[in-house]
């Protein structure tokens, strides 16, 4: 069979269904682990005549549930309102952030793209939720099928933009997100809310005013006292947008000299939002990673590119044409660095990159969120430092556990033909040390284009597997992925 390249391995559409009891294992799964490994991301790539790139893909939630003595495999479609009206018109139905319809004039005056749930996947309050900036997707808890729309009531009406990757606070048991509100000539306003288990508004933040809308927030992080996001620099160049002459994506440019700016929300009311300007040659901060107070100063662990990120490498190679370009770009390098903030101040007093080596969509052991962490866990380059492609940044041919107190990085690698998604983090139950657990990845094979799992022993990363479960169908690229302990699949 021949070797897929890293790009037709991700594109490979996988509309269908499954329900699959797994059972061929290399090694031993520990016993102790139980619950489920979720993914989401881009898993239905043409429509019809027309293709999407990656990141428009309509969205395909997996799920890998442990337990009992059993493995099961479950993957469906997030069934969105864009997914049957697309399915209805046999072709695209709406533009999309990162995908233009096709047509000299498909795109003019719609500026509102289509929402596919393919961003990230969570538990809470008893369902799973696939997520979108645009809107959340309930899904069942056992089998993954689409129950509806989720827009928290009526604090995120149709319209309005909700945080892509809500997190739960481990101390309590809350969901914690923001909802974004964008209004034709007026700033954007943003506002965190937390969430009880019956997915009741039990707090909610000050409004804050952002800049001239539509302003690009993406990740957040919270410490015992504040919440945080990162506001891009990025501003929307609405002429070939409004035209579609580009995409909504591309038609976004950050001015020189511009940097993200940090929002420091507090999370009791009396006090005041206040907005930081990170210093230095950082063009964009996605994922927030984790932060925590440090006396009157909070710490705040984040990804960010020194450049802004085109995707082009995962965007079909019509696009290129339509924009004139004859090869895919190499995008920027991710960092994992630390920013100390002065709230009193306003201003970053310490900044350090924890390491040199990229990695992207990192991992924690999540009974620390909101406190002081030690290790992170992310998918990097292996030790020679080649890449599956060039400014392939969301899957690498390893693994690391990245020690944030010693600078060390420990590194395991899969082998040239293999990718490993940004893994996930279990914790071993009943374990109280930070990084008693494994570490679990899904893991495409280039050769054949199928799936596997790989769980790793988080402390002990550089060993190799404890145990690799083949999966024998294979599943499209991941954006993220969560375990999730409570969740067993039928």
């Amino acid at each position: 069979m021949t070797a897929r390249t890293p790009y037709e391995t991700f594109m490979h559409s996988q509309p269908e269904t499954r329900a699959i009891r797994v059972s061929d294992v290399e090694g031993e799964v520990p016993p102790a682990l139980r619950g489920t490994l979720l993914r989401n991301g881009g898993g239905v790539f043409e429509v019809g005549p027309d293709t999407l790139n990656f990141f428009d893909g309509h969205g395909v939630v997996a799920g890998l549930s442990f337990g009992d003595g059993a493995m099961r495999l479950r993957a469906a479609v997030v069934e969105t309102p864009l997914w049957k009206a697309s399915q209805a018109k046999g072709r695209m139905a709406q533009r999309g952030v990162f995908t233009n319809l096709p047509g000299a004039f498909a795109n003019v005056f719609k500026l509102v793209p289509g929402n596919p749930c393919n961003h990230d996947v969570y538990a809470f309050g008893g369902a799973v939720y696939a997520s979108n900036d645009g809107g959340h997707a309930a899904l069942d808890a056992t089998t993954l099928a689409t129950v509806g729309e989720e827009r928290w009531g009526s604090l995120a009406p149709a319209g309005t933009l909700m945080a892509p990757m809500p997190r739960v606070d481990p101390e309590s048991g809350r969901l914690v997100a923001w909802v974004q509100t964008q209004k034709p000539g007026k700033p954007d306003v943003l506002r965190f809310v937390e969430l009880d288990a019956s997915r009741k508004v039990v707090r909610q933040s000050e409004p804050v005013t952002l800049g001239a809308g539509p302003v690009i927030v993406h990740g957040h992080a919270f410490s015992s006292r504040w919440y945080v996001c990162a506001e891009l620099p990025a501003r929307l160049s609405v002429l070939p947008a409004l035209l579609g002459t580009k995409t909504i994506f591309e038609s976004f440019a950050i001015p020189p000299g511009q940097t993200p700016a940090l929002w420091l929300v507090p999370r009791e009311p009396g006090r005041k939002a206040v907005r930081v300007q990170v210093p230095g040659d950082v063009a964009i901060i996605f994922h927030c990673l984790n932060a925590w107070d440090d006396g009157d100063r909070v710490v705040l662990d984040c990804v960010s590119y020194d450049a802004e990120l085109p995707f082009d490498v995962l965007a079909p190679a019509e696009h290129l044409r339509r924009i004139g370009r004859t090869e895919r770009v190499a995008n920027a390098l991710p960092r994992l660095v630390r920013h100390v903030i002065a709230p009193a101040d306003g201003r970053v007093v310490e900044t350090r990159v924890l390491a040199d080596v990229p990695s992207e969509a990192l991992d924690m052991d999540r009974r620390f969120r909101g406190k002081k962490h030690r290790f992170l866990y992310g998918s990097v380059p292996d030790a020679a430092g080649d890449e599956p492609a060039p400014g392939f940044f969301g899957y690498h041919h390893g693994l690391a556990r990245f020690d944030t107190e010693t600078g060390t990085v420990d590194r395991w690698t899969a082998g040239a033909t293999r990718l490993c998604s940004p893994p996930a983090f279990a914790a071993r139950p009943g374990g109280t040390a930070e990084g008693d657990g494994w570490l679990l990845t899904w893991v495409i094979d280039g050769a054949d284009g199928n799936t596997s799992v790989l769980i790793h022993d988080a402390r002990e990363i550089a060993k190799g597997p404890v145990a690799t479960v083949r999966l024998g169908v294979p599943l499209p690229g991941v954006i993220h992925s969560n375990f999730e302990p409570a969740v067993s699949l039928a």
